[in-house]
């Protein structure tokens, strides 16, 4: 019986040597324990490492292994460039000596879990194609339904956004690692070079300064929150007098609110700010409540917030503006023409409907495809002349000669921001007063009032419009869109929007035709 289990002890050992040296790549079976070094990385360089960045060298590094390296049909080169580019990611903290061990196999799991790969741990052509992309960390923060962490799955981040950024970034060819911060970490680690981007963001001059913009990545709306009690039906800021407005801030959020109480002021009107990091705690205090009070927030955010917290007591009240997110890229660390790989797989999966069934099946807004291209592609055809704007005056009024688009232009406009009827009868005064000479002044169009976005953000006036225009209107009413739904532009945050007509904005005026457009 002895000899018998001795035996069966010496095939065992014999089949497993030979198994082991027969594989043709390395496997999660195939890892052995970690070897006892007493130099690993000190804890800011580890703080790096789970910022998915590199660390700086240091003497003594640990080992990648002990004793007889494992096996694998690669070359010492390959495995040495594959050890280098993990570690310039971060994931592999050991030295490059070209031997596949425990290190370098964790370090490639790490790598395929953060990329949804196969987990394979080997060392194959699928992790060779991968690891040669350009890599961008995204930071991003929980903010459901839109992008969010569960519980049971803190490595990973879930939603419709991530799944079409993912989507556009495979299309790319460019790996996209997400993180996962509280927003003002996010935002600082990608303002001290330690990520290469944020998701998803409002555009303002501020984050021009130090951010890429990628094309339009979600249409979204913020409005109004009250209690089921209040009867407040929001359609125009002079229904909040003497409310307290409370909002996420300091933020873009925060910003739209001090504009409406810039203007309840002018107006003589009152309303009361309250700012805060968390907008749980917001609606809270709102659901305890009495009186004129009510929370400023993203709709669907703010509707995910309720349902969490199990607050039923609470309704939307109505929209103040639409608007656009994006994806920022840092300037440092991002090279334009990444951006642009990234922004033309976006709108390509927009053409063949992909983005779209995405955020349809979470409920979400689709971007229209003609405002995404018209936002970041200017016309195939166009020419800037070297002095595009000309100034003249007539009558005692300034206005501006686009030598592009052959358009007349108010240099001024309206002295104070006015809702969309008002706007019309600002057009009929001054036709009737015969401004700078003219007659046939009119609300622009959409398109009209596109062609005056610059396509950065201009250091004269830090907006993003020429800076021969006056910088008081920021914000411009077109005579596009609907009752619900008017549409405008907002050269502070260099985009596209919506309003209700009961809201308020400045107008700049225009006249003439198009030379640009085809005629009819």
């Amino acid at each position: 019986m002895k000899f018998i289990m001795t035996l069966v002890v010496v095939l065992s050992i014999f089949l497993n040597t030979f198994i082991f040296t027969n594989k043709s790549s390395i496997t999660l079976a195939q890892t052995v324990s970690e070897p006892t070094q007493s130099n690993d990385y000190t804890e800011s360089q580890k703080k790096l490492i789970e910022y998915g960045l590199k660390p700086q060298e240091t003497t003594g590094q640990p080992q990648e292994t002990t004793g007889q390296p494992q096996e694998t049909t690669e070359d010492t080169d390959t495995i040495r460039q594959i050890q280098k580019n993990l570690k310039d990611l971060g994931y592999y903290q050991s030295i490059v000596d070209g031997i596949v061990g425990p290190r370098t196999i964790q370090a490639i799991i790490d790598f395929q879990n953060d990329l949804d790969l196969p987990i394979t741990g080997a060392i194959d052509s699928e992790l060779t194609k991968y690891i040669s992309r350009p890599t961008l960390i995204l930071n991003t923060q929980d903010s459901a339904p839109f992008h969010y962490q569960i519980s049971t799955f803190k490595n990973k981040i879930y939603g419709p956004v991530p799944e079409a950024i993912k989507a556009a970034c495979l299309e790319a060819q460019i790996n996209c690692l997400m993180k996962l911060y509280n927003w003002g970490e996010a935002q600082k680690l990608v303002q001290d070079n330690q990520a290469h981007g944020l998701f998803v963001i409002g555009w303002n001059a501020d984050r021009a300064q130090w951010l890429h913009r990628s094309v339009p990545i979600i249409e979204t709306e913020y409005g109004l929150f009250v209690r089921n009690d209040n009867p407040l039906d929001f359609k125009q800021i002079d229904s909040l007098d003497q409310y307290t407005i409370g909002v996420y801030g300091p933020s873009n959020t925060s910003r739209s609110v001090r504009t409406i109480e810039n203007t309840l002021k002018s107006r003589g009107l009152n309303v009361t700010i309250k700012e805060t990091k968390d907008d749980k705690p917001l609606f809270q205090e709102l659901a305890n409540s009495s009186g004129n009070y009510a929370v400023y927030s993203n709709r669907d955010v703010g509707k995910t917030i309720l349902s969490g917290l199990g607050l039923d007591n609470i309704r939307y009240a109505g929209v103040h503006k639409k608007l656009l997110y994006y994806v920022g890229f840092s300037k440092e660390l991002v090279d334009e023409k990444i951006v642009e790989r990234f922004n033309q797989a976006f709108m390509k999966l927009q053409d063949q409907g992909v983005i779209q069934e995405i955020y349809a099946n979470s409920g979400l807004n689709k971007i229209e495809e003609t405002t995404a291209r018209a936002e970041i592609e200017p016309p195939k055809d166009e020419v800037k002349p070297v002095n595009r704007y000309d100034v003249k005056t007539a009558n005692d009024r300034e206005i501006i000669i686009d030598q592009m688009t052959c358009l007349v232009w108010q240099r001024s406009g309206s002295e104070q921001e006015i809702n969309w009827d008002e706007a019309k009868n600002y057009i009929s005064t001054i036709n009737q007063e015969n401004y700078a000479g003219y007659s046939d002044w009119r609300l622009p169009k959409l398109k009209e009032l596109q062609s005056l976005l610059a396509s950065d953000i201009q250091k004269d006036n830090r907006l993003y419009i020429n800076a021969v225009f006056d910088s008081m209107q920021q914000t411009c009413w077109s005579d596009d869109g609907t009752d619900d739904d008017r549409q405008f532009i907002d050269f502070y945050e260099g985009m596209v929007a919506s309003k209700n007509q009961l809201d308020t904005n400045f107008v700049r005026a225009v006249r003439g035709t198009n030379c640009q457009e085809p005629s009819q």
